[in-house]
C-alpha cells in the first residue's frame, strides 16, 4: 500500500507539472510545442487513470491529488520563471501630477538606480506619462516599486520583435 501511494504521488506530481507547462505553452500559441505537450500529457494521464483504479482509499487519493496539485503548479511556475529568458517589456504608466514637477523628475532619476532603465517622459496638464523599457525581471520590479510609490496606473506589453 505504501509503495503504491508513493508511486501514485510521484506520477500525480509529474502529471500536474506536465499539465501546467502545457497550459503555459498553449497560452503562448506555439503550435508544435503545444501539440507535443498535449500528446505527452494525455498519454501520461492514462497512467494516472490506471493508478486511480488501484486499491487505495478514496480519501488518500483525494489528499495526494490535492497536495500534488498545489506543489506541482507552484514548482512548475517557479522553474519556468527561473529558465525564462529576459525580454524587453514596455511598462507604460500614468501618474497624476501633484506637488513639484522637479521633485518627480529628481525621484525618477534617483530612485534605486532607476536612471539605468531607459524611459521617456511626457508631461500633460495634470499627468505624467512615463514609458519604461525594462530588459530584466529585476528592472521590472524596480519600475513597479517606483510606480506604486507615486500611486500610478500602468500596463505592460511584451516586445515580440526579438
Amino acid at each position: 500500500m505504501l509503495k503504491f501511494a508513493i508511486i501514485f504521488s510521484i506520477c500525480s506530481l509529474i502529471n500536474v507539472m506536465l499539465n501546467t507547462t502545457k497550459t503555459i505553452v498553449m497560452y503562448k500559441n506555439e503550435k508544435l510545442s503545444s501539440s507535443l505537450m498535449n500528446a505527452v500529457t494525455f498519454g501520461f494521464y492514462t497512467i494516472i487513470v490506471v493508478l486511480m483504479a488501484g486499491a487505495m482509499p478514496l480519501w488518500l487519493k483525494v489528499s495526494i491529488t490535492a497536495i500534488t496539485n498545489f506543489i506541482g503548479v507552484w514548482l512548475s511556475i517557479t522553474i519556468l520563471n527561473k529558465i525564462r529568458k529576459d525580454k524587453i517589456w514596455k511598462i507604460e504608466t500614468t501618474i497624476k501630477k501633484g506637488g513639484s514637477s522637479d521633485f518627480f523628475k529628481q525621484d525618477l532619476n534617483n530612485f534605486h538606480n532607476l536612471h539605468k532603465i531607459s524611459y521617456s517622459l511626457i508631461e500633460i496638464e495634470n499627468y505624467y506619462i512615463v514609458n519604461f523599457y525594462s530588459e530584466s525581471q529585476n528592472q521590472s520590479i524596480l519600475v513597479k516599486q517606483f510606480i506604486n510609490k507615486w500611486s500610478g496606473k500602468y500596463f505592460i506589453t511584451e516586445n515580440k520583435g526579438f
